[in-house]
């Protein structure tokens, strides 16, 4: 088996996790026999280890291995018993690509002259079908691109108990479930929140919606100002859940809204119907491509930009986003002709 044993790489971030699991779709359809382990994140890893296309997760503390040279080491040891035949490192940054090289993997895909077959990368390429064009050294030549996620047992059951603690009269398909995350990693990407308090409210008080309102532990102001303009029966917070909870609860929404990062990719490899606000982000790189979603931005001059480094003084492109086109978008998706959508659960 080791002869068909492949490594992926990808210590962070979410979103970009997220969307390499179309590769991992790619591989096994390739090759039902592979053995493909996946080196990530401790705190990435809840999301892979319900995946039947992985046969072992390799977790580390992403944040520890510049700080340790220990722990570095330890898992150049890992690495090297586990004798792969390949590795494809889509972090593609030196400090991945040389654990790769010092474990002795033979056949090594990334973006780094340590790695043996470099792929530059296509900024007018889905970044999940680009993913899946880092496979052609290991003879993938097709592959959809589309990101998908699986939801364990035991998080799924959680999420449930959760939900209708929280709703006691709530059912699955009882009344529409809409999802919410308002945050943003870089805030120059982040919609207003009274604009998402005013898609909420409208959720609730035409459609008798329930809102499920997720934030990390820096959201709460935000969160805040939505959660304050429902009623209070009509709307659950969750924040700084672990990532398999997360996963859970947002499968179990009808439709999701978010901005452009990390919980956006996540609903959408779930298939959950999600509209995703786009401003300084790369929108053909990260917009969601499949139907039903819909990613919406507003085309200026400006946009996408250089967000990390520099300090926008307006915000413009995600000002432009108005409530009224942003609610058409989702109530365009909660008109649509509704089918059950099961939750990928694995046990």
């Amino acid at each position: 088996m080791a002869q068909r044993r492949v490594l992926f790489v990808r210590l962070g971030s979410l979103g970009d996790l997220v969307l390499t699991t179309a590769a991992l779709r790619a591989l096994r359809e390739k090759d039902p026999e592979a053995e493909i382990h996946y080196l990530t994140d401790s705190a990435l890893a809840p999301l892979l280890e319900s995946d039947p296309d992985v046969s072992r997760v390799i977790a580390v503390p992403r944040r520890e291995l510049d700080r340790r040279p220990g722990l570095y080491w330890r898992t150049v040891r890992r690495l090297r018993e586990g004798r792969y035949a390949a590795s494809v490192d889509f972090q593609g940054k030196p400090k991945t690509a040389l654990l790769t090289f010092l474990a002795g993997i033979p056949l090594r895909i990334g973006g780094t002259r340590w790695d043996t077959h470099r792929i530059r990368r296509e900024p007018s390429r889905y970044a999940g079908a680009e993913a899946v064009a880092m496979l052609a050294p290991l003879g993938v030549k097709k592959g959809d691109g589309r990101p998908r996620l699986f939801v364990s047992e035991e998080a799924a059951q959680q999420a449930e108990r959760l939900l209708r603690s929280r709703f006691p009269r709530w059912e699955e398909g009882s009344v529409p479930l809409l999802g919410i995350f308002p945050g943003a990693g870089w805030a120059p990407r982040a919609w207003p929140p009274e604009r998402f308090a005013a898609v909420a409210f409208r959720a609730v008080e035409r459609w008798d919606a329930r809102v499920l309102l997720v934030g990390a532990a820096k959201e709460v102001e935000r969160l805040a100002r939505i959660r304050a303009a429902l009623p209070a029966d009509r709307y659950a917070v969750f924040q700084e859940p672990s990532l398999g909870l997360l996963a859970a609860l947002v499968a179990r929404c009808d439709l999701f809204l978010s901005n452009d990062t990390g919980p956006m990719h996540l609903a959408v490899a779930l298939g959950v119907p999600t509209v995703a606000l786009f401003g300084p982000g790369e929108f053909v790189r990260f917009a969601p491509q499949f139907s039903p979603h819909r990613p919406i931005r507003e085309p200026i001059a400006c946009s996408p930009c250089d967000q990390f480094r520099d300090h926008c003084r307006n915000n413009a492109c995600m000002l432009l986003l108005s409530v009224e086109r942003v609610w058409a978008e989702l109530e365009a998706l909660f008109t649509l002709e509704r089918h059950p959508r099961p939750v990928q659960v694995v046990r």
